[in-house]
């Protein structure tokens, strides 16, 4: 069996760069069926087309999020690396650290 075949390199390539467009197919999808399902009557909005909603999933990808998954941003929320710190305390750090979160949150 060639194992290169399965752990190589370029195992995954075309597979990649098929995965986008029905990543986007299906999202431009779903935008429309939510647009169309909730704004027209909620809002008084038009209805839009398939192109109209894969136009606009992408612009607010671009203006309001990124392109990368959600496992990325985890990070990015300021609990990197805290939740190891918080499992690894004492009862009394772990009190301290709840007190700080209490105190931030009323104010």
């Amino acid at each position: 069996m060639n194992r290169n075949r399965f752990y190589g390199k370029g195992s995954g390539k075309g597979l990649f760069f098929l995965i986008i467009p029905v990543v986007l197919a299906a999202a431009g999808l779903v935008v429309m069926w939510l647009w169309n399902a909730i704004l027209p009557e909620l809002l008084g909005l038009k209805a839009i087309s398939y192109w109209q909603a894969t136009g606009l999933f992408l612009l607010c990808k671009l203006l309001f999020g990124t392109f990368r998954g959600p496992a990325r941003a985890r990070g990015r929320m300021g609990f990197g690396g805290k939740w190891e710190r918080l499992k690894n305390a004492s009862p009394e750090e772990r009190e301290a650290i709840k007190e700080e979160w209490r105190r931030r949150c009323r104010e």
